[in-house]
């Protein structure tokens, strides 16, 4: 199960990954394979041929993009898993209990279990026709594991289905978005290699401070506003 509770530092880790990605073609080591944001942002840029680094601007707006749409995938992915380890407590405290404490449980466990899986996910019928047997603990194991692997194969196909119904509104906004988003970023590159001052301005601030690109961004996009009402003024 990949845990998705610490949204900024799983933000960061895909941050390194795009980079990481983009520089050798290959996810980090420590990305799990089964990071289904991960394989998402790996097709993304596999599909965009653009930012093949010629022009690293491509490459800026794209990964804004992808950590803006994850920034929201997130937090929705996060309270998915809050919500499946209330049960992942419910399962474990069901396994470590005494036998005795099991009855006192099965009521809820049957309710939780018919009604959240199909027999196919974990077969109870065919588990309560298996408690007439002396090897009770066996078959109440046999129960949690499968229960278990249910819960958190649902968690994940949960996320997954979420990624993909929302996948395409991401294209769109991209497609939509993306060459008005780049065009920015020239412009503000172009403005400050006009200016070197400028440059200083954010290595100052840098000092007490790491700005992130946006942070620069928009430092940079206020002084072109400033710039150009100064401009205005003048003429006025």
């Amino acid at each position: 199960m990949i845990d998705y509770l610490d949204v900024d530092a799983k933000l960061e880790e895909y941050s390194e990954a795009f980079d990481r990605y983009m520089e050798s073609g290959q996810m980090p080591p420590s990305m799990s394979a089964d990071d289904c944001m991960a394989g998402y942002m790996q097709q993304v840029i596999d599909d965009n041929p653009q930012i093949d680094g010629s022009d690293p601007t491509w490459a800026e707006v794209l990964k804004e993009s992808l950590i803006s749409y994850f920034t929201a995938l997130l937090e929705q992915f996060r309270a998915m898993q809050i919500e499946a380890m209330k049960e992942l407590a419910l399962i474990a405290k069901f396994r470590n209990a005494e036998i005795e404490e099991k009855r006192e449980m099965w009521s809820q466990v049957y309710d939780v279990i018919s009604n959240g899986y199909s027999t196919f996910d974990v077969n109870l019928p065919g588990y309560v026709k298996q408690f007439n047997t002396e090897e009770k603990e066996a078959v109440f194991s046999a129960l949690t594991g499968d229960w278990e692997n249910a819960c958190k194969k649902r968690l994940s196909q949960k996320q997954r289905q979420m990624l993909e119904r929302s996948q395409r509104y991401f294209e769109l906004h991209s497609r939509d978005t993306g060459m008005a988003d780049y065009e920015e970023k020239k412009r503000v590159e172009n403005f400050v290699f006009k200016y070197p001052q400028l440059k200083e301005i954010i290595d100052k601030i840098g000092r007490n401070s790491t700005p992130t690109n946006h942070d620069k961004d928009s430092i940079i996009r206020g002084c072109l506003k400033i710039k150009v009402n100064l401009g205005r003024f003048a003429f006025s």
